[in-house]
């Protein structure tokens, strides 16, 4: 797998992952603990990614660039 693909796929699975929190945390009083819900859907993600070499901060990052937390200079 070429390093793009790769990256391809970090960002697939990081977009796929963000979806899913924010349709889930919607659904879902105010006052719920937010740490208890993303954690498994987070973990399930990088399932994913973990036979690609990634570690799990990469994930977390991808989606911090995605909500405009981080920049991601290519």
């Amino acid at each position: 797998m070429t390093p793009e693909e790769k990256q391809n796929a970090l960002l697939s699975a990081a977009k796929n992952c963000n979806n899913e929190i924010k349709t889930t945390l919607a659904a879902l009083p105010t006052n719920t603990n937010k740490d208890s819900i993303t954690r498994p859907i987070i973990l399930r993600h990088y399932e994913k990614l973990k036979p690609l070499g990634y570690k799990l901060a990469w994930l977390l990052f991808a989606i911090g660039v995605l909500n405009g937390q981080f920049k991601w200079d290519r």
